[in-house]
């Protein structure tokens, strides 16, 4: 697992445990691969999007305010984030509240075909169960509109407005301690890539998505990162992952793209070596920390999921937020007769 993921995740933000009496929403996961994410998320209450029959137009991912409006009653003020999204089906995830009262907690999982979106919505926070089918068209890439229904019979038009991105870096990372439940186990090298949108109903609060592509190596002796057993030799391979999440910033923003270059986080074989935390690992000592960069004291940050897989051979080690299994076991190697 990556370094700092062994502790309990930080508390949830509050505008994310909520929901509305009024056209009320929810969510639930759909596998998660574009964005390199591991684990086995499932849409809720036996509801699937299908695939697309025609190539979807737009890529739908990142934040969206949408506007449920009720004949009579009202309108009703919405944030959505779309974090999965497969640009080959069109299917989407994410997950969403009601702006006026956070406690109105919901996800989401669509289709996009063509220009023409279908989703479900599951309220999990206040009212929770309480769904909506929406059917919509996009008259663009940042704007959708169209009709909804709701499991209490209630009947809505909606409107959707794209919310900003203002930030999608990447960098190199070399000498990256890796934490295993006994202790840091390998050094990874690998590409990051990371993400953010800005919340259009709540501009304090952003949702990051970051993926990771690299190599782990691992050493004689160290511990393996489930189950604590020796390493026998030393060993390299693949690994790929990574998160989504949301904080609150309160400063000014300055949008960023592109490459911003290489960091050496200075993690060692001798720590590695040391076996387990206990035994005076201390980890990566130079991290870099890209949220401090361009969201300076930021806060409240809160993971929705997160995960890893790592190969050898035929062995595997998975560690998600849904769980943990598998193991990366190096045999000690004998010459040969």
């Amino acid at each position: 697992m990556k370094k700092g993921l062994i502790v309990p995740l930080v508390t949830a933000m509050v505008f994310l445990m909520s929901t509305a009496a009024v056209p009320a929403m929810a969510m639930s996961w759909a596998p998660k691969s574009q964005h390199g994410y591991t684990g086995s998320w499932a849409c809720n209450n036996g509801w699937h999007p299908s695939p697309a029959t025609v190539s979807p137009k737009y890529d739908l991912t990142g934040t969206w305010a949408i506007n449920f409006i009720l004949s009579g009653d009202g309108s009703y003020p919405h944030t959505m984030m779309i974090s999965s999204f497969d640009p080959c089906t069109g299917v989407f995830s994410g997950v969403g509240y009601y702006a006026v009262d956070p406690a109105y907690t919901w996800t989401v999982t669509g289709t996009e075909s063509g220009n023409t979106v279908n989703f479900q919505i599951i309220y999990t926070g206040i009212n929770a169960g309480y769904t909506v089918e929406a059917v919509g068209t996009l008259t663009s890439c940042t704007s959708m509109t169209g009709t909804a229904t709701s499991s209490t019979g209630q009947s809505f038009t909606w409107t959707g407005a794209k919310g900003t991105e203002v930030l999608n870096v990447c960098y190199n990372v070399v000498n990256d301690e890796d934490s295993g439940f006994v202790g840091y186990w390998a050094l990874d090298n690998y590409a990051k890539t990371v993400q953010v949108w800005q919340d259009p109903n709540n501009p304090t609060n952003f949702y990051a998505i970051a993926t990771y592509c690299g190599t782990w190596q691992t050493f004689k002796g160290a511990l393996s990162p489930e189950n604590g057993v020796t390493e026998g030799a030393d060993a390299i391979g693949p690994f790929q992952g990574g998160y989504f999440a949301s904080f609150t910033y309160t400063g000014t923003v300055t949008p960023a793209w592109g490459y911003i270059g290489f960091h050496d986080f200075g993690g060692t074989k001798a720590d590695i070596l040391l076996g387990t935390y206990g035994n005076g690992q201390t980890g990566a000592t130079n991290v870099f920390d890209v949220y401090a960069k361009y969201f300076p004291s930021y806060s409240n940050w809160y993971y929705f999921n997160w995960g890893w897989t790592y190969t050898y051979g035929k062995q595997t080690w998975v560690n998600a937020a849904t769980g943990s299994y598998g193991d990366i076991v190096v045999p000690a190697w004998a010459p040969c007769a």
